[in-house]
């Protein structure tokens, strides 16, 4: 999935989202966090539209992917 794309129909998952945005608010300017969880259960989704709703509170945000080790 390209970081660039939002999946239109993305709905629900409003807890998930709402506990990311405060993990991310609490931990101050530069932030790192990480998704994670069984394959195929929306990881990626759920960080895209992170990244999409809550954009405009963000200087800048990466999109590592974390498949290959060298890329982290």
């Amino acid at each position: 999935m390209s970081s660039s794309r939002r999946l239109h129909d993305f709905v629900g998952r409003d807890d998930q989202l709402a506990a990311l945005a405060l993990t991310l608010e609490q931990r101050g300017q530069a932030t790192v966090t990480a998704v994670h969880g069984l394959g195929g259960i929306g990881k990626s989704q759920l960080a895209a539209e992170y990244a999409h709703r809550y954009q405009s509170n963000y200087e800048m945000i990466w999109w590592i992917p974390s498949d290959d080790t060298r890329s982290v």
